[in-house]
């Protein structure tokens, strides 16, 4: 799983910052060991591009509503490509399928 992916699967809130990403990443991005990355998000846009939804709806109180919003977000990013998930989430595509079962999502939806 790239950084990138690990650090959207990890957060919690629909603001992905540098306290997600591995600081081996953050040196690389930053140029130098111990500087500060503040996220800007331009006021009334998502930080995760113009296609994209919070990770988690703020209502959202159980597990598996989290679980289907993930699954939401990424099949639209990847335009019902199932095959993509699991690569971004660091799983195998059975348990992808498997929850998309649980949670009721066909990937068919989310084709273009």
């Amino acid at each position: 799983m790239n950084a990138i992916g690990r650090a959207i699967a990890l957060t919690k809130g629909d603001l992905v910052g540098p306290e997600h990403l591995e600081k081996q990443v953050l040196e690389v991005a930053v140029g130098a060991g111990d500087a500060t990355v503040e996220p800007t998000p331009r006021p009334g846009s998502s930080p995760l591009g113009p296609r994209a939804q919070p990770l988690v709806p703020p209502t959202s109180a159980s597990p598996r509503a989290a679980r289907k919003a993930q699954l939401e977000l990424l099949l639209t990013e990847y335009q019902g490509n199932v095959s993509e998930v699991p690569r971004v989430l660091g799983k195998t595509r059975p348990l992808i399928y498997k929850w998309l079962q649980q949670v009721g999502l066909d990937p068919e939806r989310f084709r273009t």
